[in-house]
Parts: structure tokens; C-alpha cells; sequence
């Protein structure tokens, strides 16, 4: 069965776009853009190498939580100011 997602909210929140989004069997999704450049890391535990290549302010990607406070602490990870995180998250409470 596809996942059923209803758009809640579509608009312009601090320069970005955001569309929010929540799952018929819970959970919720914002649909954004990075913020700011991401330099990308390289990461090793000695016996593999996880590389993360560097993205660019702009590029589309989605927060995607169960809980509003998952959504809250990733958007501020994000570059959000606590303002309009609140505003988003907000939003999932309607």
C-alpha cells in the first residue's frame, strides 16, 4: 500500500519554501531546503568509511519525525531560527 500523506500547510517560511505534511498512521514530514552549504564530513570507525559529499544552500530535502519535538529539533538543525520552528511545528497541532 503507498504511503498517504496530507499537505497541511504550503508557504514561505524564512526565505524557504515549506510544505508540511502528516502520515494517515502518524508521523510527519516538512518538505524544505537546506539552508546553508554543508561542507560534508568523512567519517571512519577503522574498518569502513562513510563519506557525506559537501551539498549546496537550496538543495530540496525533508524532515521527517514522529513526534513534533523530532520535527522541532531538526528544522532548528537546519538553519530555522526558534521562531519559526515554533511556527512550523505549530502548524502539526491543528
Amino acid at each position: 500500500m503507498a504511503d498517504t500523506w496530507k499537505s497541511i500547510f504550503k508557504g514561505i517560511i524564512e526565505n524557504r519554501p515549506v510544505e508540511i505534511e502528516i502520515y494517515d498512521e502518524g508521523g510527519y514530514r516538512v518538505n524544505t531546503t537546506q539552508g546553508a552549504d554543508d561542507p560534508g564530513t568523512v567519517q571512519s570507525d577503522g574498518s569502513s568509511t562513510i563519506i557525506i559529499p559537501p551539498t549546496a544552500k537550496g538543495r530540496q530535502i525533508a524532515i521527517e519525525g514522529e513526534t513534533t519535538d523530532e520535527i522541532r529539533k531538526d528544522l532548528l538543525a537546519e538553519g530555522f531560527s526558534e521562531a519559526a520552528a515554533d511556527k512550523i511545528v505549530g502548524k502539526l497541532s491543528v
